[in-house]
C-alpha cells in the first residue's frame, strides 16, 4: 500500500499544532527559534514554516516582528485557561488525607499550576454524606459552570460524579478512583504495584530470599497494588509469597508506631535480610531503627524505599529507592486534564511509571544459604 503525502496544508497544520503545544508547555521562552532552524528542524520549506507562523500569529500565540524573530505574547496558559471558561479548581479531600504532608503538597503544587493558567485553587472537606464543604458552607451549587473538582483519597458516591458531569463540571481522580468509577473518569496516579515490584526484585537480583514489605493498612487500593507487585515479583523467582512476611502499620500511626514495628521484624524468629518499605518516611524510620539496634546497613539488613519523590538524604547510608514521582507533577497533570477540551466526554487515566535510584542502602546478603540466583 502507497502512503498519501501529506498536502502542504497538512503539514502546516502539523507544524502549527507542534509549536503551539510547545508554547502552551513552556518550552520556549521569550522567542521562537529562527525560521532555518525551525525549517531544518521540522524538515520542510521556509514557505510552510512561515505559514505555520502566520497561524500561530493569527492565534495571538506570537508576534513576528522583522529581523528580530517571533516574540511569544502572553503567558499561554492563561489563555487556556480562560479560553475553558474555568475559574476556581477545588481540592477534595477527607481529614485524614487533608492532615498529610502528601495532600498539602498536592494542594501547593495545584494552586501553582492553577495560577499559571489563571484559575484559582482551594481545598474542600468531603463529609461523610458526600457533601463538599468549605468554611462551613456546602458547595454543590457554587460556580456550578466555572468550577473543576480533584478529588484526593476520597471515595465520593457516584450520584455526586454524575451530577458533576450534569453540569458539565470537569473532575479528576488522584493517586486513588472508586472501583465502580475506573475507566470512567479523568485519573493520575502512582503505578504502585510496578513500583513495589522493581523494589522488590531489585533486591532478589542482590539474591535476597527472606524479605519483608512494610507499609500502611492492607486495605485500600493501593495497600491491595503494593501487596500484589510483592506477589508478582516473588513469584517470578519461584518463591512462595505465602511465606514471605508482611508488616501492616496504622494507617494514623506516625514514627513511633514505625519504630515498635521494625522493631519486632528485627526480633523476630526469622528475621529477613532485606525490607521494601513503601511509604513515606517508613524507609528512613526503618533505616534508624536498624542502626540504633547495632544492624548494619546494608551489610545486615537492605532497605530500598517506594515513595512519591524521595528527596536525596545526607545521612549514611543514603537510600536506595523507588521514585513514583513527585506530588506537584501529578498536580500539573490534573490541572492540565481538567482544561482538555473534551475533560468530561473523553475521559483519560495516566499511571506515572516509576524509576530506581540505586544508592547505598542495598547490598547482597553475607550468608551464602540462601541461594544465589533465579
Amino acid at each position: 500500500m502507497v502512503r498519501r503525502a501529506a498536502t502542504q496544508s497538512e503539514v502546516v497544520s502539523r507544524i502549527h499544532g507542534q509549536l503551539a503545544g510547545d508554547i502552551a508547555g513552556g518550552r520556549f521562552i521569550g522567542r521562537l527559534p529562527g525560521e532555518r532552524f525551525l525549517a531544518r528542524h521540522f524538515r520542510v520549506t521556509l514557505v510552510e514554516i512561515r505559514a505555520a507562523l502566520a497561524r500561530l500569529e493569527a492565534d495571538r500565540l506570537i508576534q513576528r516582528q522583522p529581523r528580530r524573530g517571533s516574540r511569544i505574547l502572553a503567558r499561554p496558559g492563561r489563555r487556556l485557561g480562560q479560553l475553558s471558561g474555568l475559574f476556581r479548581v477545588w481540592l477534595l479531600t477527607t481529614l485524614l488525607s487533608k492532615q498529610s504532608v502528601f495532600s498539602n503538597r498536592i494542594l501547593m503544587g495545584l494552586i501553582r499550576s492553577a495560577a499559571y493558567y489563571g484559575l484559582t485553587a482551594e481545598r474542600a472537606d468531603l463529609t461523610l454524606d458526600g457533601a463538599a464543604v468549605s468554611q462551613s458552607q456546602p458547595l454543590s451549587a457554587a460556580d456550578s459552570h466555572r468550577t473543576a473538582w480533584v478529588i484526593l483519597h476520597s471515595e465520593i458516591p457516584p450520584s455526586l460524579a454524575a451530577q458533576w458531569k450534569q453540569r458539565r463540571q470537569p473532575f479528576v481522580f488522584l493517586d486513588t478512583v472508586p472501583a465502580d468509577l475506573a475507566g470512567d473518569v479523568n485519573f493520575v496516579g502512582f503505578a504502585a504495584a510496578d513500583a513495589v515490584r522493581m523494589a522488590t526484585c531489585h533486591l532478589l537480583e542482590h539474591g535476597h530470599r527472606r524479605i519483608a514489605l512494610v507499609q500502611r493498612s492492607p486495605s485500600g487500593p493501593i495497600a491491595c497494588d503494593r501487596d500484589a507487585g510483592f506477589r508478582w515479583a516473588l513469584q517470578e523467582w519461584g518463591l512462595d509469597p505465602r511465606q514471605t512476611p508482611r508488616v501492616y502499620l496504622d494507617d494514623d500511626g506516625g514514627s513511633s508506631d514505625i519504630i515498635t514495628a521494625i522493631e519486632g521484624v528485627l526480633h523476630s524468629d526469622a528475621c529477613p535480610t532485606a525490607l521494601v518499605a513503601a511509604g513515606q518516611n517508613i524507609a528512613a524510620d526503618a533505616r534508624d531503627v536498624c542502626l540504633a539496634a547495632g544492624v548494619r546497613i546494608p551489610d545486615d539488613m537492605s532497605i530500598i524505599g517506594v515513595g512519591a519523590s524521595y528527596p536525596p538524604l545526607d545521612e549514611d547510608p543514603t537510600l536506595t529507592v523507588v521514585d513514583q514521582g513527585s506530588p506537584d507533577r501529578l498536580a500539573e497533570l490534573a490541572i492540565q486534564l481538567i482544561l482538555r477540551e473534551n475533560a468530561i466526554e473523553d475521559p483519560v487515566q495516566i499511571l506515572l511509571l516509576p524509576r530506581l535510584v540505586a544508592r547505598s542502602s542495598v547490598a547482597s546478603p553475607r550468608s551464602a544459604s540462601q541461594g544465589s540466583g533465579k
